[in-house]
């Protein structure tokens, strides 16, 4: 009888076996050393190692080209050098450099440092609105003449993201730390480029405005969020595509959950970039600078100053209740660098990679991009 039993009882064990064997993908392959910390988030702080440009509204709303009256001295004669050297006769040229000298001498701005910010506004004493008509008309001429030059420095293919694999190996490395197989891992960080490919979306009704800067720079609608205009659709897709990877992976689809959380992420990296949080109208105008910046990132993500050592050596998580705010709040935190991302690239055209304050800011960035993808793993597989 006991014998019987035991031949009995070899179905059932070989069936266990291979159930166990088909569910293989979701164990650890190797546990991890370090396990994430759950840390809170203070996405306001931001490191007092990092020096912030801030532009007052008042200039941002006076002109989409304000980033030539925010000059100082010395951009001012950068400028001047640039016009000096565009490809247009010799009369346009002075014609040029003469209105830029009145504009700045009518408009003046002022810079303010407190703590580790540097706040320009225009000089006070005087009610500034909005440029007149023959100033902004005078303004994109000169803009799209100093674009053209620009340009050809950074001819680059299009591209809504963190330009070198980032939105990839992010995703690898944060579903690896939770101790998910190499599979699993490759599933979601493969899923996590193919955002890119898809069609792109426009901006909805009462937001043509942002046509230029989606079809110059962004690609599509749902790449980009601004916190303080409430534009863009990163986060809803975010929240979207990271419920259907939960949904899957409680059913027990993890190929499935793995490529819609690779989806997920890229929404919410997209927005750890700080030109897809705002100056829309400005990027559209210089495009230039978007694609400087994404050249930038790539070029130092494994060499360089190897940023993707940020991602990589980060073992803390924010937690994650909400994956449509978290991506609210992290393009907040991004926020706080637009202006001194911007500023930064478009008056250090030939020397910006060697800018300690702009690496700071990127390191930044990633650092808190690192956590919220870290938490953004657990949330969907908890």
């Amino acid at each position: 009888m006991n014998g019987k039993a035991g031949i009995r009882a070899l179905p059932v064990l070989l069936t266990l076996l291979l159930v166990c064997t088909a569910i293989t993908p979701v164990v650890a392959e190797d546990v991890p050393v370090l396990r994430p910390q759950s840390v809170e988030r203070l996405e306001k702080e931001v490191p007092s190692n990092i020096e912030l440009m801030q532009v007052d509204d008042e200039i941002k709303n006076s002109t989409p080209y304000w980033i030539l009256l925010a000059a100082g001295e010395l951009e001012q004669q950068i400028i001047l050098e640039w016009v000096s050297k565009l490809n247009v006769p010799e009369d346009e040229k002075d014609r040029m450099i003469t209105f830029l000298q009145e504009v700045w001498n009518k408009y003046p701005v002022m810079l303010e440092k407190g703590g580790n910010t540097i706040h320009m506004s225009f000089t006070p004493g005087t009610r500034y609105t909005k440029l007149t008509e023959n100033e902004n008309l005078t303004l994109e001429k000169v803009s799209t003449a100093i674009t053209e030059v620009q340009l050809d420095l950074y001819n680059k293919e299009i591209s809504p993201q963190w330009h070198g694999g980032q939105h990839s190996d992010i995703i690898y490395l944060s579903v690896k730390k939770w101790g998910y197989s190499d599979a699993l891992a490759n599933e979601a960080s493969v899923a996590a480029d193919d955002p890119d490919t898809w069609p792109s979306i426009v901006p909805p009704s009462g937001y043509e405005e942002f046509d230029d800067f989606i079809n110059t720079v962004c690609h599509s609608w749902d790449h980009y969020f601004n916190p303080t205009l409430g534009t863009g659709w990163a986060p809803l897709r975010c929240g979207e595509f990271s419920g259907s990877a939960k949904d899957k992976i409680d059913q027990y689809d993890w190929e499935g959950g793995m490529r819609d959380l690779g989806w997920s992420s890229h929404f919410m990296t997209d927005v750890g970039n700080p030109l897809h949080t705002g100056n829309e109208v400005e990027q559209a105008a210089f495009p230039w600078v978007h694609f400087a910046y994404e050249d930038y990132v790539g070029n130092n993500w494994m060499a360089g100053y190897q940023f993707k050592n940020v991602v990589a050596n980060n073992w803390e998580y924010h937690a994650v209740y909400s994956p449509d705010l978290t991506t609210r709040l992290l393009a907040g935190f991004s926020k706080n660098y637009e202006d001194t991302v911007y500023w930064t690239i478009f008056y250090s055209p030939d020397n910006f990679d060697s800018n300690q304050n702009l690496r700071s800011a990127t390191e930044a960035c990633l650092l808190s991009t690192a956590k919220d993808t870290l938490g953004l793993v657990k949330y969907v597989t908890d």
